[in-house]
């Protein structure tokens, strides 16, 4: 079950960045981000499946 739930996340942030990568510039400043933020998300996506040890 935790393995669905973690995956379940995973596309929801996967779905996340696609939607916020199609936006323009304005567009994220509009919403309060910027092109660094989106980016900063995505690393902190794939970290967050690191194994405790070796996480941030």
């Amino acid at each position: 079950m935790n393995l669905l739930l973690r995956y379940e996340a995973w596309l929801d942030r996967r779905r996340t960045l696609k939607t916020l990568y199609a936006l323009d510039d304005h567009a994220l400043h509009d919403i309060g981000l910027s092109r660094a933020d989106v980016e900063g998300l995505n690393e902190a996506s794939w970290q967050d499946h690191l194994p405790p040890s070796i996480s941030r």
